[in-house]
């Protein structure tokens, strides 16, 4: 009966303009703070899945210097390492195929673009860096916009004994 007299004399309960504001902001930090999050996400995943990758390459570069140890010739595959464009797409060939068998290259979370890996020799070790440069895309208001641009580097060294 209450609820009836209120309808007819038009006494309705006022919402604050500050509870509007503060629902909007708190539901807006709800949404960046998940994007945040999610990012951060891909990123733990493609950290994760590059390193198992680069575990790969390095058995390899391994393999190959034990090769050259054993042959006597570690001055013609450091030579093979710097010079050979062969030798280096092989690799890369390898990392990539590694990691786009793990995870997709492009996706409607992220791209990965510009994989590259180089050679460095240091007195004792031979060390090599995969790099690549990661976009990441949200969706805001339905249409992707590609939020933050992060280069990843990874490295990796085999120690010549």
């Amino acid at each position: 009966m209450i609820l009836l007299k209120r309808l007819f004399l038009d006494q309705r309960g006022d919402i604050h303009l500050f509870t509007v504001f503060m629902t909007l902001f708190f539901f807006m930090f709800i949404s960046i703070a998940s994007t945040w999050v999610g990012i951060g996400a891909n990123v733990m995943y493609i950290r994760n899945t590059v390193k198992n990758e680069m575990a790969s390459i390095a058995i390899r570069i391994e393999q190959d210097t034990y090769q050259a140890l054993r042959e006597g010739n570690l001055a013609a595959y450091e030579a093979k390492l710097n010079s050979s464009s062969a030798y280096h797409d092989q690799i890369l060939h390898l990392a990539k195929t590694g990691i786009e068998k793990n995870i997709k290259l492009t996706n409607d979370n992220f791209t990965i673009n510009n994989v590259d890996i180089h050679f460095n020799r240091h007195p004792d070790a031979i060390e090599y860096v995969l790099t690549c440069d990661v976009l990441f895309n949200v969706n805001i208001i339905g249409d992707w916009k590609t939020v933050q641009t992060a280069p990843l580097s990874f490295s990796g060294r085999h120690t010549i004994k």
